[in-house]
């Protein structure tokens, strides 16, 4: 009896320790599941921090690079409409200046034909050769014609002659001055026209 109570104390000794060490390795399982766990956790956590850390740098490199080319977009229309405002400025001063000499060579020579000793004398026949020559050398001259003092046309390059009484050209001239009309389009070639009128003077 003894013998068996001490094996039977022996053996439940023995699984007591075999329950001891299983209980150890339980505990030392869970502690480990529980330190892997925390592992996982603290490498989950990471992998978090770590994309979301990623995904603000990323957003701030776009909106830096969205940001940067507005910026640049911006002053490079701000210099392109600089650069078209001045060229457009450069273009009408140069079409203002052409148009000035333009102007400033009709007057000089719508003066000079109305001191022409013919023109002046009123003979239609040789006033009439002198308008169309300086019309062939003048092509943009659409019409060169005399006005007498009561407003009929005495000589014209073309067409039939007419009254012009009416007309502010010939009030303006008639009381001493050179007169430009504003532009509006001409009948005969449907393009933007102006006329200049002068008087002439005897003596």
């Amino acid at each position: 009896m003894y013998l068996f109570k001490g094996n039977a104390v022996f053996y439940l000794y023995i699984l007591s320790l075999r329950r001891f060490r299983c209980r150890l390795l339980a505990a030392a399982s869970i502690l480990y599941f529980s330190e892997s766990g925390d592992r996982m956790n603290l490498g989950r956590l990471g992998n978090t921090l770590q994309t979301k850390l990623v995904g603000i740098l990323v957003g701030f490199a776009f909106f830096s690079a969205l940001l940067v080319g507005g910026v640049s977009m911006y002053l490079s229309i701000q210099s392109a409409e600089k650069q078209i405002v001045e060229s457009n400025g450069t273009i009408a001063a140069q079409v203002a200046s052409e148009i000035n000499r333009f102007m400033a060579d009709a007057q000089g020579l719508t003066e000079t034909l109305a001191a022409a000793p013919e023109v002046i004398a009123m003979d239609a026949d040789r006033t009439k050769s002198l308008l169309l020559e300086e019309q062939q050398k003048n092509t943009q001259y659409e019409l060169l014609y005399v006005i007498d003092a009561a407003g009929n046309q005495t000589v014209r390059t073309s067409g039939k002659l007419g009254n012009r009484a009416d007309r502010d050209y010939f009030k303006e001239a008639m009381s001493g001055k050179t007169f430009f009309t504003d532009v509006y389009i001409s009948a005969t070639t449907n393009s933007p026209t102006l006329t200049i009128s002068t008087p002439v003077k005897d003596g």
